[in-house]
């Protein structure tokens, strides 16, 4: 009799208990999946619309991982240095300067760049002028356009690349 009612009390007690937390545990775990999804829909559509502006200013606009790696074909960069169809995904983009001080301004641009990224934004660009070496040898005199795109979850850069002279337009 009574064992059997505390036994019956005590398990369905556990069990409501048990029920409960996975409640909340489910409730958290969709709470922070939405949170993600939200995120993500926020970074894409503010990521289009820098990529939009600055291919509006550029020649080529090149995405970077957070190690400064190339991320996907980046084929229109790929043209810019004569590379054909070869691919440039997961090369640096300092590969493509001859010059020390040149990568190590990238660098410091990029990452001091990316220092002042917060939430999901992206930063004015800053420019900067190097120079690039194309597969034939050619150096290319180029101006770098650097924003940062960050979300809690990750932190990408576009770089955007327009050729550049100091002799300016022609008349």
């Amino acid at each position: 009799g009574d064992a059997f009612i505390r036994s019956s009390i005590a398990y369905h007690s556990w069990s409501a208990a048990t029920v409960i937390a996975l409640c909340f545990s489910a409730a958290a775990t969709t709470k922070s999946e939405v949170r993600k999804e939200v995120e993500a829909s926020m970074l894409r559509g503010e990521s289009s619309g820098l990529w939009a502006l600055l291919e509006m200013v550029c020649d080529v606009v090149v995405p970077l991982s957070e190690d400064l790696r190339i991320i996907g074909k980046a084929s229109r960069f790929a043209a810019m240095m004569t590379l054909q169809a070869r691919s440039v995904e997961g090369a640096c983009l300092q590969d493509y300067m001859p010059s020390r001080e040149d990568r190590a301004a990238v660098e410091r641009c990029v990452r001091a760049h990316g220092d002042e990224a917060s939430g999901i934004t992206g930063t004015l660009p800053r420019a900067l002028h190097v120079r690039l070496r194309d597969s034939l040898g050619n150096h290319i005199r180029v101006e770098l356009f650097c924003v940062t795109v960050q979300s809690l979850v990750q932190r990408r850069f576009f770089v955007g690349i327009r050729e550049f002279s100091d002799a300016g337009p022609p008349p």
